[in-house]
């Protein structure tokens, strides 16, 4: 994780790893897939999604597929200035 000291022109970046691609080992792709990322108020949040993404408010995002076959894993990265 890198930190920066407040003040400059650098952020911090927190992040969280989501290991998606293990549900390839079932026999069947996951049949109702949902993910809801929730950051503190004044966080940026970050991440590269293959679907549609729907943005609750300014904290909170939701990601839904059915019938997913991961084939990548998932960062999300929460930033603060």
């Amino acid at each position: 994780m890198q930190q920066n000291p407040r003040g400059n022109n650098y952020f911090k970046a927190d992040w969280v790893s989501y290991i998606l691609t293990t549900a390839n080992t079932w026999q069947t792709p996951i049949k109702d897939f949902e993910l809801i990322i929730q950051a503190k108020k004044g966080k940026l949040i970050t991440f590269c999604w293959d679907g549609p993404v729907n943005k609750k408010d300014n904290e909170q995002y939701r990601m839904h597929k059915t019938d997913f076959v991961p084939e990548k894993e998932l960062k999300v990265y929460f930033l603060s200035f």
